[in-house]
């Protein structure tokens, strides 16, 4: 998600040019061709009549440009709007991570904290190991894994057999385990 985010920012940064030229910066295109007046003529003989101006030509309407026009405009509308429900998306999953919780969780934590805390108890999520730590963990740092694993495509397994999952209490624990397994 965080590379569609990347991807459709640089589109509307390196589009804009084209977008700017396109609707602000448009010369308009010159009707018919310069008309250049020869005055050695007496004026009777280069004046034309109404009928011989406007009634045999017609003019034409360039609808590819009027096309293109809304095509660019159409196109940097969605790629904003694109922008902008996956950058809302990338924060919100961002602070799911910080807090150690699913989008499911987050509204099971919700709802244990308003419960427990009408009978006066405070409810911990077990599985929230800290703010750095619950990054490190997502992004599969651990065991002494470096930056380069962040950038491209990781086989780590994750920490838990999917069932059961390390607690905050025993999470040092597993990542000495993991550490003894891959010396």
């Amino acid at each position: 998600m965080v590379y569609m985010t990347l991807g459709s920012l640089f589109l509307i940064t390196f589009g804009a040019d084209i977008v700017f030229t396109e609707v602000f910066y448009k010369e308009e295109d010159p009707v018919g061709h310069p008309v250049k007046v020869n005055t050695s003529l007496p004026k009777t003989d280069w004046v034309l009549t109404f009928q011989d101006e406007y009634e045999n030509h017609k003019i034409e309407v360039d609808y590819v440009a009027e096309w293109r026009f809304w095509c660019i405009m159409v196109i940097t509308f969605i790629t904003c709007g694109v922008f902008i429900a996956l950058a809302i998306l990338t924060t919100w999953h961002g602070l799911l991570i910080s807090y150690g919780e699913t989008s499911i969780e987050g509204h099971i934590n919700k709802f244990e904290t308003e419960r427990l805390s009408a009978i006066n108890f405070e409810y911990v999520n077990v599985y929230d190991y800290g703010m750095k730590m619950n990054w490190i963990i997502f992004l599969g740092l651990h065991s002494g894994r470096n930056w380069r694993h962040i950038l491209f495509p990781s086989t780590h397994k994750p920490i838990g057999n999917g069932f059961i999952w390390p607690t905050k209490r025993d999470i040092f624990e597993v990542f000495y385990y993991y550490k003894q397994l891959n010396m």
